[in-house]
């Protein structure tokens, strides 16, 4: 309020010091004896008349303002910068965008539901837009509590990293009326079903529907997931998708796959294996960080006879290790050996007849330590 008045008196006197000005000049018009040029005087006068003008359009709208602002300053505070609002259980920070005017983001809920339902609406106009998070004061047995959570017509993105702080989170539901995302089972996507956008917490198994070409960033962000199954068309998986879902163990990348993004899989300590297709075009360094010691990336769990597959120890955290890789048929006893302890950690491995085979993966770190990872595959005739 302070500053609204001292912005106030300014315009005030910026505005009298330009009205004193203009009618000096007037005065000298008026009472100059020289009569051969009337036309400055009529000038002048018209200036002083749209001075005046202007002067009580900003006296008026100074009002407005200071009214505007004299409203808002008790239900609004400003903290670090920001314009900030708490209606019931909701708090927001409030933003300006130039051409479309106020929009509310959520920042924390303060009540006890297991299902919340998002206001569409902050101070009955203002619309929320955007769900950065449900606080990080939330009790710790409350965040596995809720079950649902509703989402207004006006929001108009959502990802994972918006809703992981409710543990217990099983099912998102879009208003149908929104025209930028929507949800199928709980889940949400782009509009048009191409993008997953948002997969609750709690969820432990999903199958992506086969529409969608895209996991959006954040997607699965610090997710329960035990099992995924990627749909048949995916191109790219966002950065961080899958960050941090400790209890994911393998993965299967369709062919179609071309883009992995920033730590899209880091922090899933348990994962031991994933299968990408030999021809993804972008995959970041730290995609697989922090993963499982003895994580191995194939190029396929499938081939045919006489194709060959790649197999790499690929958890990019390890230093001073060395590999070593065999395979066999999983009916036989005696093992192949393709690399015995070595530096390397790639090897191609080309079986000579079709069945089912196993490969062995061995890690030896600095101190001598070895640890086994076992992976199955099928050779077709």
């Amino acid at each position: 309020m302070k500053s609204s008045k001292k912005l106030i008196a300014s315009i005030l006197t910026c505005a009298l010091a330009l009205s004193v000005s203009t009618g000096s000049a007037v005065f000298a018009a008026e009472t100059d004896t020289d009569i051969t040029a009337p036309t400055t005087t009529v000038v002048q006068l018209h200036k002083f008349d749209a001075t005046q003008s202007l002067l009580s359009k900003i006296i008026t709208q100074s009002k407005v303002y200071a009214q505007n602002i004299k409203e808002l300053t008790s239900k609004y505070r400003i903290k670090k910068g920001g314009l900030y609002l708490t209606e019931g259980d909701f708090t927001y920070i409030i933003r300006l965008r130039l051409k479309t005017g106020f929009y509310a983001e959520l920042i924390s809920y303060s009540g006890n539901d297991t299902e919340i339902t998002v206001p569409a609406f902050v101070n009955g106009k203002i619309p929320v837009e955007r769900i950065y998070s449900f606080g990080s004061d939330l009790d710790e047995a409350y965040r596995y509590s809720v079950k649902t959570l509703n989402i207004p017509s006006t929001v108009k993105t959502l990802s994972g990293s918006d809703t992981f702080d409710l543990f217990g989170l099983e099912n998102i539901n879009v208003s149908p009326e929104n025209p930028y995302i929507t949800s199928v089972d709980g889940v949400v996507f782009s509009k048009d079903m191409s993008s997953l956008l948002a997969l609750p917490s709690a969820r432990t198994s999903y199958t992506i529907p086969d529409t969608v070409t895209s996991i959006y960033d954040f997607a699965c962000y610090a997710s329960s997931l035990e099992k995924i199954d990627f749909p048949k068309n995916l191109v790219d998986i966002g950065d961080y998708a899958f960050f941090s879902s400790p209890k994911l163990t393998e993965i299967k990348l369709p062919q179609t796959t071309k883009y992995i993004g920033k730590e899209a899989f880091a922090h899933c300590v348990n994962l031991t294996k994933a299968v990408i297709p030999l021809d993804v075009e972008g995959i970041d360094a730290y995609t697989f960080s922090d993963t499982a010691k003895t994580f191995v990336i194939l190029s396929a769990d499938t081939i045919k006879k006489g194709e060959s597959l790649a197999v790499v120890a690929a958890n990019p955290n390890l230093t001073d290790t060395q590999y070593a890789f065999y395979y066999k048929k999983s009916s036989n006893i005696i093992w192949t050996t393709i690399q015995r302890f070595d530096t390397a950690s790639v090897a191609w491995i080309t079986p000579k007849s079709s069945g089912n085979y196993k490969i062995c993966v061995k890690f030896k770190d600095s101190d001598g330590v070895i640890s086994k990872q076992y992976i199955d595959i099928k050779v077709l005739p």
